[in-house]
């Protein structure tokens, strides 16, 4: 296929054994990193770019960009996919799957199909995380337009799309969304759509 693969994996073997099961399922053209920063220097336009979910989570709020990236995890309960999920990756591959499972996530994302398997364990995860803790509304004095961005994060939606759906730039939702954090003490994605759900939004 006339698409480059790019992986950044915090273990050199896994990314050199993921690349061989690639080389195999005729993608030729493979790069690995050993960082997202290192990346972001070399990726191209329609590149795929699979990145290892312990080196995503400190660059993806800053570093990222309009990069579309998805996730390699080695679990489905992995704390960090929820967070990845909303904060801009399009998908997530748990690669203890096996080679084909992996080429076949791969094949998916180059014909870019809709990735069910993310969407439903992302809500999944994030409706267990609800359970607990239940307490009463609060007012966290959120303005109308944070309360509208933060129901459509609610509903599955990444930054860049609600940019796109709302008629703003994505520099600007970034900054709502930073605002958000700050009111409902929060410092993650993941936990503020928990107290999304508690709001009943």
């Amino acid at each position: 296929m006339a698409v480059r693969i790019n992986i950044v994996h915090k273990r050199q073997a896994v990314s050199e054994a993921l690349k061989l099961c690639l080389f195999f399922s005729n993608y030729e053209e493979i790069e690995i990193f050993q960082t997202p920063v290192d990346l972001l220097r070399a990726f191209r336009k329609n590149d795929i770019n699979l990145i290892d979910t312990e080196v995503i989570i400190p660059f993806l709020n800053e570093q990222t960009g309009d990069i579309p990236f998805s996730l390699l995890v080695t679990s489905e309960s992995d704390a960090h996919i929820a967070e990845a999920l909303y904060g801009g990756a399009t998908s997530f591959i748990n690669i203890s799957k096996g080679p084909a499972q992996f080429v076949s996530q791969v094949e998916l994302i180059a014909e870019n199909k809709v990735d069910e398997p993310s969407y439903i364990i992302r809500n999944f995860l994030l409706e267990r995380l609800a359970l607990s803790n239940i307490v009463a509304p609060v007012d966290y004095h959120l303005t109308k337009k944070e309360m509208q961005i933060l129901k459509m994060m609610r509903d599955g939606k990444h930054l860049k799309l609600i940019a796109y759906d709302t008629n703003t730039s994505y520099e600007t939702i970034r900054t709502h969304v930073k605002h958000i954090y700050k009111k409902l003490g929060v410092v993650s994605a993941s936990e503020a759509l928990i107290k999304a759900m508690k709001m009943s939004l």
